[in-house]
């Protein structure tokens, strides 16, 4: 079948939507001229990703997280503005305190056939919480109850009104029951699981037999491709149709060519440092106030956003983007961007500048081990190195070559200082404060960066509250003992996401959430 369309061309400053299933609301895009899609079998589409993290990391969550091959769906998704939405759920209520109930969609099977109802939902939050794929939802072994056949009721072991905002993340995916996502993910979505070769690709097909909007695509592949300037000149020379995580200090260059084009998601990543506070020696270093204050007081966060983000990122205060957390944002003062003041507390602590400008106290180098994420812009980095060095700081960057290399080196402890940037995945304001420092979080990264009693009641408070104005105000009181008073984490920028493609390829609309990213408006054209 032909279709005739217009050409969707996304600039950089354009894309805010995200189309295709559980979203409402379409990106700002330029349409220039008609296109014709190319005929189905033809309707192939590889876009290049940073790594394989299946191999050892994520290997339940193959072809759902990171790379979101739309095989699996969850009970809820969120729309552009991140605000729950149905999907195999069609309605959702609190009854009582504490248990949300979740009436569900009818007529929907799974790739296998079975069909889809309240017990495959209580088999796929039973393995959630065996595989503690949880996290912070609290939903325990226990905590779904079948109703009847299309009713389901979720009781989290602790109290938790955030629970619909948390669900839409692909860790909640329902699988069908009896099978096992680690061999072959059997779900509902519009993509059903094609092949997988570790290192290499994973290919999902469309799902002809799908209860919503079919897919254009009659094939999406994903390659694996660590390096961003192989992923870059693989599309360039057309090995790939389009990759994801574009570095901003490539995206002028890409833009100016005539065959290539830009899709990035609204500002909704933080790039946020965090600190080992509980290590053994050597990584003992930053359990010292002084020395995280000082490291935060060198670095000059809107810096880093104009010089290296050229424009596309904003400095920020918060380690969640503003925009998630309301009016509420502008309560958390800056903890950074004085270097007087930090070179004057380091030489108050007795840290002297040696002949290499590094500062040293008792025989000991000021150098902080940093385990940066795999696919973290080298000049960002070296900016920051660069920063903090004017202190007398060395940042050792040992970046991680993929992302299950970069997970067991925080997971071992033996870091000072994570350079990482993090996706807002939801409408919850508590999610990246109780992601990264809550010490009720089941994350093996927890027993490291956990930020005390004090900030875990307010993020309980912030999990419990009643509406989001509610619980964005106490993770914001959250963050003012995490930054102000125990300056245990740096907040840096918000930026986007940025994804490029060929100009052939049409309807793709980039999600806030790259994990929720949609794929079935999606196809190329001729």
């Amino acid at each position: 079948m032909k279709l005739r369309v217009a050409v969707v061309f996304l600039v950089l400053t354009a894309a805010c939507g995200g189309g295709g299933r559980g979203t409402d609301k379409a990106a700002s895009t330029q349409t220039t001229q008609a296109a014709v899609a190319l005929p189905d079998d033809q309707q192939t589409l590889t876009v290049a990703t940073p790594g394989d993290v299946y191999i050892t990391r994520d290997r339940n969550l193959l072809g759902m997280w990171p790379d979101n091959a739309n095989i699996c769906e969850t009970l809820l998704g969120v729309d552009t503005d991140l605000r729950p939405v149905p999907v195999l759920a069609t309605k959702w209520s609190l009854v009582g305190t504490n248990t949300w109930r979740f009436e569900l969609r009818r007529g929907v099977t799974f790739h296998n056939g079975a069909p889809f109802n309240a017990e495959a939902v209580r088999f796929s939050m039973a393995r959630v919480a065996a595989k503690s794929l949880a996290l912070t939802s609290f939903i325990g072994p226990d905590s779904t109850k079948v109703i009847d056949d299309f009713t389901v009721e979720i009781t989290p072991t602790q109290a938790n009104l955030r629970l619909p905002e948390q669900i839409s993340h692909p860790n909640f995916s329902i699988i069908a029951p009896g099978t096992d996502p680690v061999d072959k993910p059997v779900c509902t979505g519009p993509f059903k699981f094609g092949d997988y070769s570790p290192n290499d690709h994973f290919t999902a097909l469309r799902n002809d037999a799908y209860w919503g909007d079919k897919a254009k695509l009659r094939q999406l592949v994903f390659r694996f491709i660590p390096d961003q300037n192989t992923r870059r000149l693989a599309l360039e020379s057309g090995q790939v149709d389009g990759i994801y995580f574009l570095p901003p200090q490539q995206a002028a260059a890409v833009k100016a060519r005539p065959d290539l084009q830009l899709a990035p998601t609204p500002p909704g990543a933080t790039v946020v440092l965090s600190f080992n506070l509980h290590g053994q020696d050597p990584n003992t270093l930053m359990q010292d106030i002084d020395l995280r204050r000082a490291l935060a007081w060198s670095l000059d966060p809107k810096a880093l956003a104009d010089q290296q983000w050229q424009g596309t990122a904003q400095a920020i205060t918060t380690v969640s983007p503003p925009s998630v957390l309301g009016a509420a944002a502008s309560q958390i003062a800056a903890i950074t961007g004085d270097l007087a003041k930090a070179e004057a507390l380091l030489d108050q602590k007795g840290w002297k500048k040696g002949s290499d400008g590094i500062r040293e106290k008792d025989g000991k180098k000021l150098s902080l081990v940093t385990p940066a994420q795999f696919d973290f812009e080298p000049e960002s980095l070296q900016f920051m190195q660069a920063q903090a060095r004017r202190a007398g700081i060395d940042l050792k960057v040992d970046k991680a070559s993929d992302g299950a290399a970069y997970s067991a080196k925080i997971n071992s402890g033996a870091w000072d200082v994570d350079i990482n940037y993090w996706n807002q995945n939801d409408g919850n304001p508590a999610s990246i404060v109780s992601r990264l420092w809550y010490g009720k979080n089941t994350a093996a990264r927890i027993k490291f960066t956990s930020a005390g009693d004090k900030f875990d009641a307010l993020v309980d408070q912030a999990v419990a509250a009643p509406d989001t104005a509610t619980s964005a105000q106490k993770s914001v009181d959250a963050m003012k003992v995490l930054l102000a008073e125990q300056a245990d984490a740096i907040p840096l920028t918000s930026f986007p996401q940025i994804f490029a493609f060929k100009k052939s390829v049409a309807g793709f609309v980039a999600h806030p959430s790259v994990n929720l990213q949609s794929w079935t408006a999606t196809y190329r054209t001729k």
